[in-house]
């Protein structure tokens, strides 16, 4: 008959098995790989040079520009919003009025169609 399949290797010994190499890195100060671009990332973030973005030495732009010409250029912004605002409920009241029509003149013409 066949020969027996022979008998499977014997486990290596536990000291080198990786999973303990593994948890022996776990265990020491140093991070396991797989963090390292995270690490990296807090570093760069934390890092004392880059000045963090929310505390910024400069106030913004908005505070500082506060003047008598920036109030009427605000003004003259609200006028031309406001008369953009009437011509467009003109604009949107003559559509809907059309609309309307079309809507009127098909219910008109659906008893033609259908007969």
């Amino acid at each position: 008959g066949p020969p027996p399949p022979p008998p499977p290797p014997p486990p290596p010994p536990l000291e080198a098995r990786p999973p303990l190499r593994l948890r022996d890195r776990v265990a020491s100060p140093s991070p396991p790989p797989r963090r390292s671009p995270l690490l990296r990332l807090l570093s760069s973030q934390q890092d004392p040079h880059s000045p963090p973005p929310l505390a910024s030495p400069s106030p913004p732009p908005r505070v500082g520009r506060r003047s008598s010409a920036g109030s009427a250029a605000v003004r003259d912004a609200l006028v031309q919003a406001r008369r953009l605002a009437e011509e467009h409920k003109q604009v949107l009241d003559l559509l809907e009025s059309l609309v309307s029509e079309e809507e009127e003149e098909e219910e008109e013409e659906d008893p033609e169609v259908r007969e």
